[in-house]
């Protein structure tokens, strides 16, 4: 284990010797050490972590044993690389037939202090009640260097090696074991078991991942600097699985468009909002798309196409979709328009022209070419009514869904707003 003991600024080494004793070599800054200073402890150390538990600004020591009665002591650091006597934090009541392992410390109820988690083995009594021995204690620091329980109980059955990081970005801190008594893998042999802190010392439920055969130890490090912590595990078949955590999480949405239905050829813009879940704060990048995707259907951009947020954990990006230069064909208007003069209009010109060949009076002329001047005027009037001028050739209203979607690692959300064209 590695620590400034001495403050000097130069990274020191403290282990425990074959005699269950702390041993602390200074070091001298260029990758050499003094030799070892001895510390006894009280009961054979077999495990050490350090941390200022007192807050006084030097490094101390907590040690557990490997020997009945198994014990937990705590050595506080005088900020010279010495170290006060020990002093017990907690002994088993009865005969513990393994080691107690200090697996971690951490500020694991938010209240400025270091706590620890302690995994323990076999059966025995913790704080003078009758707890199994076997298992994950929770240890939370007074500020003085001493400890007591996390409220409402602190043994989790069972337990391995512990990695403690925040894994679900709530800005508590979560622990990840190999193996908890009563946590079965589903179709796997061997599982990684994660369970969410509630920020008090105490933790939810367990949430399993499968990785290799008998997960031994398992490791906590940001494995694709995406800022968020990921999993190690050592299995017994000489393998290593690593876990990827899926990182940043948000919601997106994406405004509504209130005024009337666009035309051909113009723009309309929507604003997409975005919100940070969690605490990991990655970039997301911002596509869209259009549906139905067909001929005449609107394009879409997004600006920026990548987003970042704020400290506020917001985010915003411009959605702009622009009708295309022609909406829906207008040729079946037209098709009818002239079906209509086949049928309609030039049957009855035809008359006309039949009944000034019968009759070539004065007054059948003049009927004559009053029908066929109305013939004519229809003809204008139809077609300039399939070019737009009339509710003949326009188009009817169409809407379209257009989808923005997020990406962020594995993460993926995505938002859907409706655009009427005319």
């Amino acid at each position: 284990m590695t620590g400034d003991f001495n403050r000097d600024g130069r990274l020191d080494l403290a282990i425990v010797d074959a005699s269950g004793s702390l041993a602390v070599l200074l070091g001298n800054g260029d990758g050499t050490f003094q030799g070892p200073t001895r510390i006894a402890t009280s009961n054979r150390a077999f495990f050490i972590a350090a941390a200022d538990f007192n807050n006084d600004g030097k490094l101390d020591v907590v040690a557990s044993s490997s020997v009945y009665p198994a014990s937990l002591d705590i050595l506080l650091g005088n900020g010279d690389g010495t170290f006060q006597l020990p002093t017990t934090i907690v002994k088993c009541g009865v005969i513990c037939t393994a080691t107690w392992v200090v697996a971690g410390v951490a500020d694991l109820n938010q209240d400025g202090n270091m706590d620890q988690l302690v995994v323990r083995n076999a059966h025995s009594g913790a704080f003078g009640a009758s707890r199994p021995c076997g298992g994950i204690s929770t240890f939370l620091g007074n500020g003085d260097g001493s400890f007591g329980p996390a409220p409402g109980g602190s043994e989790i059955a069972g337990g391995s090696p512990v990695a403690i990081a925040d894994f679900n970005g709530d800005g508590k801190l979560d622990i990840a074991v190999s193996r908890l008594t009563g946590n079965q893998c589903i179709n796997a042999s061997g599982c990684v078991f994660v369970l969410a802190g509630n920020g008090d010392g105490t933790f939810q439920n367990a949430t399993s991942f499968p990785v290799g055969p008998t997960a031994g130890w398992v490791i906590s490090a940001d494995l694709n600097n995406d800022k968020a912590p990921d999993l190690l595990a050592v299995n017994t078949d000489n393998t290593i699985s690593v876990l990827i955590n899926s990182g940043t999480d948000f919601s997106i949405k994406a405004s509504t468009f209130r005024r009337a239905p666009i035309g051909p050829g113009q723009s309309a813009t929507f604003t997409v909002s975005l919100s940070l879940l969690n605490t990991f704060n990655n970039p997301v990048a911002l596509s869209c798309n259009v549906q139905p995707s067909q001929a005449g259907a609107p394009g879409c951009s997004i600006i920026p196409s990548s987003v970042t947020f704020d400290s506020a954990g917001h985010a915003s990006a411009q959605l702009t979709v622009t009708a295309g230069s022609s909406t829906a064909s207008t040729e079946p208007s037209r098709i009818w328009a002239l079906k209509s003069l086949a049928f309609g209009v030039f049957p009855i010109a035809g008359l006309a022209l039949m009944g000034v060949r019968r009759d070539n009076t004065k007054r059948m002329r003049r009927k004559a070419f009053i029908i066929i001047v109305g013939a004519v005027l229809c003809i204008v009037s139809v077609l300039g009514a399939g070019c737009g001028g009339g509710a003949v050739g326009v188009t009817q209203p169409k809407s379209y869904a257009i989808t923005v979607i997020g990406n962020s690692g594995s993460t993926q959300h995505s938002t859907t707003t409706t655009l009427t064209i005319q």
